[in-house]
């Protein structure tokens, strides 16, 4: 792909998820670290993010699953919910 086309993609892309932006507050991340020193602060914007649009947060990480049992699963379990 060449350079102008690689960047009307990304404009293309981004312009449709332009509106489900969501920023994700340092007063959340803070309180996700807090819960769990050892989480890094990378995952837990992950888990601060999926706690504020309501979601489950897809992982396969075994830590991240113990520590955050409200938000993280499998994402085998998840698919599992939605057919229930």
């Amino acid at each position: 792909m060449e350079w102008k086309a690689g960047v009307d993609v990304f404009h293309q892309a981004e312009n449709r998820v332009g509106d489900l932006e969501k920023d994700v507050l340092p007063n959340d991340v803070y309180q996700v670290m807090s819960e769990q020193e050892k989480v890094s602060a990378y995952d837990a914007e992950f888990v601060a993010l999926a706690r504020v649009l309501g979601v489950k947060l897809a992982t396969f990480d075994g830590k991240l699953l113990q520590w955050f049992p409200d938000v993280a699963m499998k994402p085998l379990e998840i698919v599992n919910l939605k057919e229930e």
